[in-house]
């Protein structure tokens, strides 16, 4: 049986695979359309408006993605140069610092979407806070619990190897 946890990470790939064959195959479309049948260009110019939607929601899932896997970019020339300790303080702080970020940016999306909720997009007429704002803060939301999550794990592995060298 799966955790919880894996089916995430599968759900989140899923998603980002919908997302990137969506984008790679409208593109062509729209340029071979416009090549091809220029007056039925001027029917689909939401595809342009929709890749984009496309692109920034595959960018807020990736960085899900990316934070589960720790595979995000990390500088950790200083930390290895630290014993166990410290090694472990820095992680929280790390964390710490990282959670509080998210949760400062939440803020401000969360503040954006009053005035985000006034505006369409151009050609769709889709509500701007709908599409961008609300799946954003979800995102964070997710975010905020994955970072907690991988920060508590890594603790515990830097608590796990320093017993480890003790014994």
């Amino acid at each position: 049986m799966h955790t919880l946890i894996e089916r995430i990470k599968f759900a989140e790939l899923l998603v980002l695979e919908i997302l990137f064959v969506v984008i790679f195959v409208m593109v062509p479309l729209q340029a071979g359309v416009r090549y091809l049948f220029p007056q039925a260009a001027t029917f689909l110019f939401w595809i342009n408006e929709f890749t984009t939607i496309c692109l920034v929601w595959a960018a807020m899932v990736g960085m899900i993605y990316l934070t589960h896997e720790r595979l995000h970019f990390r500088v950790t020339i200083v930390e290895e140069k630290l014993g166990p300790k410290s090694q472990a303080a820095v992680t929280l702080l790390s964390g710490v610092v990282c959670l509080a970020g998210i949760a400062l940016l939440l803020w401000s999306v969360l503040d954006g979407m009053a005035s985000a909720s006034k505006r369409s997009t151009a050609v769709l007429q889709w509500n701007y806070a709908e599409i961008y704002y609300v799946p954003f803060a979800v995102v964070l939301i997710v975010l905020l619990f994955v970072m907690a999550a991988v920060t508590y794990r890594d603790m515990s592995i830097t608590s796990r190897s320093k017993e480890q060298l003790l014994a």
